[in-house]
């Protein structure tokens, strides 16, 4: 398997996960949870788009960017904390 191929299905497998997660979230919420369910799932499709464009654009390094295959920003481990003077 090329490495290309493996940044395609890392990010596909991510894209399913986030999709499956969210429709058991919203499982049981009627209309109400159908719209926010459909309102992740384009969120999902939209990362899914740019993460394929980075595959296409940088091939087997698409995988060593920071934001390949996330869910949004990753916030830092002390980002609340103050830093002693």
């Amino acid at each position: 398997m090329t490495t290309s191929r493996i940044a395609t299905q890392a990010m596909l497998n991510k894209h399913n996960a986030t999709v499956e997660g969210a429709a058991k979230k919203y499982k049981d919420r009627g209309s109400h949870g159908m719209k926010a369910f459909r309102k992740e799932e384009a969120a999902a499709l939209k990362k899914f788009g740019e993460d394929r464009r980075n595959v296409e654009l940088y091939g087997k390094d698409a995988m060593k960017g920071k934001g390949f295959a996330t869910t949004g920003r990753p916030k830092a481990v002390n980002a609340n904390k103050k830093r002693k003077k």
